[in-house]
């Protein structure tokens, strides 16, 4: 009987999202900072959820075919931090892409394989997933807040070298990590493809899709649009950080959801409080009241959207099937659809600051038709 690690999970999160508590929303500005333009931040943006898209199946190739996650992770993690150091040293578009691309093409080999770890040792109570998950949105939070704050003193330019430090606590998290012979156990040998051509998978990943297109929008472009209509750092960090501390109650509220709501309820909930949310933001950005409110609904936009499908991501694809089963879902659910997000959403800057969310409103409004047709096809048949 191996206990659970649980501090060492936590910690790992924790520094993981720190680091996208840097970039999430915070890179665009730095961007801005170095003179790209509303469409080359568009395209650097978007360059690690491309990668997203094509990176974690390799990864999670290797890992199917190796058994071992863990050292999968740990290679990702040297070779990330190492193709940082480019990021901060070029300026040049051109140097600044090309790093940018090798940098994330490593580190979209961690977090897939890190969560099939993590449900591996949680084995027969994978409800508690989020509770240790919810530890990444705390890191996440005081990150974002806390440079809100520094950087309405100091300038951005010195963002990158913030992210490097949050990359070598990675480093350090990583090998701390226990061997993960007791997360792997004993897998049933199961098909990827075959679990992959299930119809209600089939549409629950294009409705994942759907709503990861809007926050790719979002996640590119939020930060830019409050500075836009005057907000101060101070005011975007703190924002950022209200929505994950929202996402931190959620995911510590998912073992009573899940237990007492069906995943297509949950995912239903998902889908039209983002759809509010993005009402909210294009109709009254100067409002700072609606604002929060539109943030407290990250909660449910990311928070409930990501939980419900690693849940769901777990029940279709057992055994050996889970490593491609979550790397799947991230290039999917994170990698094609929010680099689609960020390269529309510099197009639509570039056409009308006011229709950035609008247009956020109609991705989501079609991915609830989506699930919708799914929902009443399942009682058909």
């Amino acid at each position: 009987m191996h206990s659970l690690p649980y501090w060492r999970l936590a910690f790992f999160y924790f520094v993981y999202f720190a680091v996208i508590g840097g970039l999430s929303p915070y890179w665009g500005l730095y961007l801005e900072h170095i003179g790209l333009t509303p469409k080359l931040i568009g395209v650097v943006m978007a360059i690690p959820m491309l990668t997203r898209i094509v990176a974690p199946n390799i990864w999670g190739w290797v890992a199917s075919r190796t058994g071992k996650p863990l050292q999968v992770m740990l290679f990702g993690c040297v070779g990330a931090a190492l193709c940082f150091i480019g990021v901060i040293w070029r300026k040049d578009v051109a140097g600044l892409i090309a790093f940018t691309l090798a940098f994330s093409f490593f580190w979209n080999a961690i977090l897939a394989q890190f969560e099939v770890l993590t449900l591996g040792y949680l084995k027969d109570t994978p409800e508690k997933y989020g509770q240790i998950r919810s530890w990444g949105s705390i890191g996440f939070v005081l990150v974002v807040a806390g440079l809100g704050v520094v950087f309405d003193y100091l300038p951005i330019y010195l963002l990158p070298w913030c992210i490097f430090f949050f990359l070598i606590a990675i480093l350090i998290a990583a090998f701390s990590l226990p061997n993960d012979s007791a997360a792997r156990g004993s897998q049933t040998k199961t098909s990827f493809v075959a679990a992959l051509k299930q119809r209600k998978v089939v549409y629950f990943l294009i409705t994942v899709f759907l709503i990861q297109f809007s926050l790719g929008i979002f996640h590119a472009f939020y930060s830019l649009y409050l500075d836009y209509y005057g907000y101060s750092k101070t005011a975007i960090g703190s924002l950022w950080a209200l929505g994950a501390i929202a996402e931190i109650v959620l995911f510590m509220s998912m073992p009573a959801l899940l237990r007492r709501f069906s995943i297509n309820w949950l995912l239903g909930l998902a889908i039209v409080t983002t759809a509010l949310r993005w009402f909210l933001l294009g109709a009254y950005p100067q409002l700072l009241w609606v604002v929060i409110i539109a943030q407290l609904f990250h909660a449910f936009t990311f928070g409930l959207t990501h939980a419900v499908a690693i849940e769901f991501v777990r029940r279709h694809f057992p055994g050996s099937a889970q490593s491609q089963g979550q790397s799947f879902y991230s290039a999917i659910g994170f990698g094609a659809s929010n680099a689609l997000g960020s390269l529309a959403g510099g197009v639509i800057w570039d056409v009308s600051v006011g229709l950035l969310f609008n247009a956020a409103l109609l991705i989501v409004m079609f991915a609830g038709a989506v699930h919708v047709y799914q929902m009443r096809s399942s009682q058909a048949n």
